[in-house]
């Protein structure tokens, strides 16, 4: 008869091989959904990488979210506007380049980054990621001034406010940092990602953002279990022990 010393090391063999067996449909790693690599300016909501991505805005912060009409391209630029508002703003678009853009000679693209601009009528430009499955996420989200711009900066969860910078204004610097380590999220769940016009004036705030939403690793349903059967395995073995 195995002793419980016995059972444990066997077992403790199991879940090893059980964890490095996993399938690949049913391993805990992560998936990223990085809001530039998914950045479709064909479709919205984006068609890559399950369309989690849309591109809108807002009319007040945390009010309901449209679809921004239309789009544009200028060089390398390539995005979504507001054809009827004043300078088709606001809009969220990309850097589609490998290399950096310099529009109007004040307006600095980093390659492949994004940009949003908020609109003349306060409206907010709106990044958002949609979650696809019910899950724990983490998201990185990095804001900073294009140029000159003068922008309020925001995260928001269900059109909840949750973080706010300034960039050039109210105390903030040229960088805003709004990341986060972890959100339980349901499926159709929402992140906001918004930029609004600051001080009062629209002109030269494209903001850029550096953006992803990752889904935070969970144990296999598998290794769970085989842990389970370790602890039942271990009783048993010492109630025999007892015997």
């Amino acid at each position: 008869m195995l002793t419980f010393n016995a059972y444990r090391s066997f077992l403790g063999c199991l879940i090893a091989s059980l964890v490095v067996a996993l399938p690949p449909t049913m391993s805990s790693a992560s998936q990223l959904f990085d809001a530039s690599a998914d950045f479709d300016p064909a479709h919205n909501p984006s068609s890559i990488n399950g369309g989690t991505y849309s591109y809108g805005y807002t009319n007040t912060l945390g009010g309901p979210f449209s679809l921004l009409p239309g789009t544009f391209t200028n060089g390398p630029l390539a995005g979504y506007s507001y054809p009827s508002l004043p300078d088709t703003a606001p809009n969220v678009y990309k850097n589609t380049s490998d290399d950096p853009f310099l529009l109007l000679g004040t307006i600095h693209f980093e390659p492949h980054q994004l940009m949003l601009h908020p609109g003349n009528g306060g409206e907010y430009a709106v990044l958002r990621f949609t979650a696809p499955v019910t899950g724990t996420y983490s998201y990185d989200a990095t804001f900073n001034a294009a140029g000159g711009a003068t922008t309020d900066v925001h995260v928001l969860i269900n059109s909840i406010n949750l973080a706010t910078a300034g960039i050039n204004v109210n105390g903030g610097g040229s960088t805003a940092d709004l990341s986060s380590p972890s959100i339980l999220l349901s499926a159709g769940d929402t992140i906001d990602f918004a930029v609004g016009y600051g001080n009062g004036s629209f002109l030269f705030d494209s903001t850029g953002l550096f953006a992803n939403v990752a889904m935070v690793p969970e144990p296999s349903t598998m290794v769970l279990l085989a842990v389970g059967v370790v602890g039942i395995a271990g009783f048993a073995a010492r109630r025999r022990a007892r015997r």
